[in-house]
């Protein structure tokens, strides 16, 4: 081996080093403040597992942000999904033209990203924000929360009753629900040594949640929908 080859060698070596170093003390930070479900996700980066980390609905009310991406998709589908007003065309189909006496099956969905005092990029409040919350930031960063519905309407006269199934949980299709860091974030360079000496692996982060939903709309003269009533059960 050359003296160059053994200087890179020295300085990558250096590097992994100090990228432990970095996480050690990210760690033991994240452990002595109570940021509990932070220091078990960058565990388990730096164990190297990898697949899918699911969890359970006690893990997941502790992190309020989520409780509330969950809350404004409920009021996407009070306002848009049962009113006839969604984008998608099965589901707007299926509220404004079922006929009387008929019962119609269709699914929506809507998606929320994880807010922490507004905007990210324009708010202060948003910094306040991240701090209230550390631990959610921490742990799912600008993660994506995705509630989809799986609904059937009946019409009798000019009233609908629809009857659905909601399920919550973090957006599968979104790279923002992986658990890794970006080259350009706090962290990022010493994640990219660690991963390149296969030390750590990234993975996905979700959980899965459920509540019902019953609502009574209903049909206008002018074929429009008024949302009478809406019941939400219980997310478990």
């Amino acid at each position: 081996m050359s003296a160059v080859e053994r200087r890179r060698r020295g300085r990558a070596e250096a590097g992994v080093r100090n990228a432990r170093t970095f996480f050690d003390l990210a760690e033991r930070a994240f452990d002595l403040v109570g940021l509990d479900t932070a220091a078990d996700n960058l565990r388990r980066y730096r164990s190297g597992r990898g697949g899918t980390r699911r969890y359970d609905d006690d893990e997941i009310e502790a992190h309020l942000p989520v409780a509330e991406a969950e809350d404004f998709n409920r009021t996407q589908f009070e306002s848009r999904t049962l009113a006839g007003l969604t984008e998608k065309q099965d589901a707007k189909e299926a509220m404004l033209g079922v006929k009387d006496g008929e019962t119609r099956r269709f699914t929506d969905y809507w998606h929320a990203g994880l807010n922490y005092g507004g905007t990210v990029r324009s708010r202060p409040a948003a910094s306040v924000g991240r701090l209230l919350n550390a631990d959610t930031f921490a742990s799912f960063g600008q993660g994506e929360v995705r509630s989809e519905g799986d609904f059937t309407v009946s019409r009798r006269g000019d009233d609908l009753t629809v009857e659905g199934v909601i399920g919550h949980g973090f957006d599968p299709s979104k790279t923002d629900n992986l658990y890794d860091f970006n080259a350009g974030a706090i962290g990022g360079r010493a994640a990219s040594r660690l991963e390149q000496a296969g030390e750590a692996v990234p993975f996905r982060l979700q959980y899965d949640r459920r509540q019902d939903v019953r609502a009574l709309v209903r049909r206008e003269p002018g074929g429009s929908l008024t949302v009478r009533d809406v019941r939400w059960g219980r997310v478990q």
